[in-house]
């Protein structure tokens, strides 16, 4: 995340708890998409474009987890992102097949699974969003 602080083509929506001012949770939203990935939705049939599209990086304090936190950052994102004009959200290296919390969530917002690929072993799941 620090690396993306000095990029323009990104977004960064920050939440901190007001009595120390900590930061719990954080999304990333990137409209440069490397090559790799664009390649990897291409031959699960997807077109992603610089630009017209983003991937994204949630993340939520660990004992935070599960109380609604991360499903309103999103929900507030996914807004802006709308209103800027964005077409497509992928997330940002997929999220793991065993994390079905995390799926769960992401199907909540409206992300459906694109496919399934494997990276250094792990197996991962490309989600998709529209949000035309």
């Amino acid at each position: 995340m620090c690396a993306a602080l000095d990029d323009p083509t990104a977004l960064r929506f920050v939440l901190a708890d007001t009595r120390d001012d900590r930061v719990v949770a954080y999304l990333l939203a990137q409209f440069a998409i490397p090559e790799d990935e664009k390649v990897r939705y291409r031959n699960l049939g997807w077109t992603i474009e610089d630009g017209a599209d983003c991937r994204i990086a949630p993340v939520v304090a660990d004992h935070l987890q599960g109380n609604g936190l991360g499903t309103e950052l999103l929900k507030g994102a996914l807004g802006i992102l709308r209103q800027r004009g964005c077409r497509h959200v992928i997330l940002f290296g997929g999220t793991r097949t065993s994390n079905a919390r995390a799926i769960r969530a992401y199907e909540k917002a409206g992300f459906k699974p694109a496919g399934v690929f494997r990276e250094r072993e792990i197996e991962s799941v490309d989600m998709w969003l529209s949000l035309k």
